[in-house]
């Protein structure tokens, strides 16, 4: 592979200004240079702010590249400055009010368990993780220090029919739902999260989390890595370091190589081989298989062993499941995966 380059602050910034400028620009009601103000604010308000909180500037990249890596979040920060700046904002009717939803009218709101967990930075249904006919939901919160700073924790809540508040100190003691723990400091664990289908065919609906900065003090730094949580009926804490070792239930899928940032965007992927098991797709938008971040995706076939998955054994063949990689220097290809479903009418999703 080509060696990595990494980006400099001033070039994350500027990144970070034309995908929010592309998000933005559609709905904007004012002019072009009040338009290039507000986004500029808000990254002062957003990411700066957030690095002076912390304490650490890894917060401050750390919003960089989720704004860069994950379309949806980079979505709520665009909905964000135009709602915030805008004299015009173009909204869908009918207005849900979030107020209703935290009195318990017409949903439930979900409160982050601690300061500067950053909880909702990521979230997606579940499916029916517990068996109980209803689905489940889960949470990230990378920024949580479970075990040690910012390791990141990811929150599975149970469905249920009543507009009570969920408090997620509730779901650590093991009320209402199960933790997901991030292995070691700065794994930012709970960058992404997805459904994952059932992917050991168990009967029940399995997870997919994502450490995108995975590695922090390792060799290679920052590969990142991706955990498959199977689904189960109790609400006893997952450690992800029992899932890296096997004795947990689940697997391991290591990224390949240095500032890959494997795990920043993971999904179900649906039933990509027709073998009857769900299998998964996780983003590697800092690959440099065609040019420096060009990208590359993997698709991991469902298995119900535990033993890790190493991405590097899917990009030569040794391990079911395949690569996409990107076509061009500077694409980030995996910054944003998901499952399609069955576009072509082969019966494979």
């Amino acid at each position: 592979m080509t060696a990595s380059r990494p980006r400099t602050l001033r070039q994350l910034r500027r990144e970070c200004r034309r995908a929010l400028y592309r998000g933005v620009a559609p709905r904007w009601g004012g002019t072009r240079g009040a338009l290039r103000a507000a986004i500029r604010r808000a990254l002062r308000t957003m990411i700066r702010g957030a690095g002076r909180t912390s304490g650490t500037i890894r917060v401050n990249v750390a919003w960089m590249l989720r704004i860069l890596s994950d379309a949806r979040f980079a979505a709520l920060v665009a909905g964000a400055i135009v709602a915030g700046f805008s004299a015009g904002p173009v909204w869908a009717s009918p207005v849900i009010e979030l107020t209703d939803i935290t009195a318990g009218a017409g949903g439930f709101a979900i409160d982050g368990a601690g300061e500067f967990d950053i909880s909702g930075s990521s979230v997606s249904g579940a499916g029916d993780v517990n068996g109980d006919g209803l689905a489940d939901l889960i949470v990230g919160a990378y920024a949580a220090d479970p075990n040690g700073l910012q390791s990141g924790s990811s929150y599975v809540v149970w469905g249920k029919a009543n507009g009570a508040r969920v408090q997620l100190s509730d779901i650590e003691a093991g009320t209402g739902g199960f933790e997901i723990s991030g292995e070691s400091p700065y794994d930012f664990v709970g960058c992404s999260v997805s459904r994952a289908g059932d992917v050991n065919g168990d009967g029940l609906a399995d997870l997919i989390v994502g450490a995108c900065l995975y590695s922090y003090t390792g060799d290679p730094i920052f590969r990142g890595r991706s955990y498959v949580v199977f689904g189960k009926a109790d609400t006893t804490r997952v450690q992800l370091s029992d899932i890296a070792a096997g004795t947990g239930g689940g697997f391991v899928i290591d990224g390949e190589a240095a500032n890959d940032y494997s795990g920043s965007s993971v999904s179900g992927a649906g039933d990509v081989n027709g073998d009857g098991l769900a299998d998964l797709i996780v983003g590697a938008e800092g690959a440099d298989p065609n040019g420096d971040y060009s990208g590359r995706g993997y698709v991991v076939f469902g298995r119900a062993e535990t033993t890790p998955i190493q991405l590097s054994d899917i990009t030569v063949g040794t391990v079911g499941g395949f690569a996409i990689d990107g076509e061009a220097a500077d694409d980030y290809s995996g910054s944003s995966v998901s499952g399609a479903g069955d576009v072509n009418g082969d019966g494979l999703a």
